[in-house]
């Protein structure tokens, strides 16, 4: 399980130590953070290890400011620090 102040990563963008801060996941070294709870979903622990781990991870029922729900792959831009969202088409009935 990931704790509330545990170091529980390296940063994707710097290699830097992170920490979960109870609400995000954010590096001690460079401006990285990962909010938990984000588009109208909360990661599961899961997903928080494969997106810190490099991989893209598929989310359904994301819901945007506009409040449309929509789906998507996401994964963590080593560039930028933020998320990137791939969204995936609906499929014609």
């Amino acid at each position: 399980t990931i704790s509330s102040g545990q170091s529980t990563f390296a940063c994707p963008c710097c290699s830097g130590e992170v920490k979960d801060t109870g609400l995000t996941l954010a590096c001690s070294s460079c401006e990285f953070k990962l909010w938990k709870k984000q588009r109208g979903i909360t990661f599961t622990a899961e997903q928080i290890q494969k997106l810190m781990n490099g991989e893209r991870i598929e989310i359904h029922g994301m819901i945007s400011s506009q409040k449309i729900k929509y789906n998507g792959i996401l994964s963590i831009n080593k560039e930028s620090g933020k998320l990137d969202c791939e969204f995936l088409k609906k499929k014609k009935s």
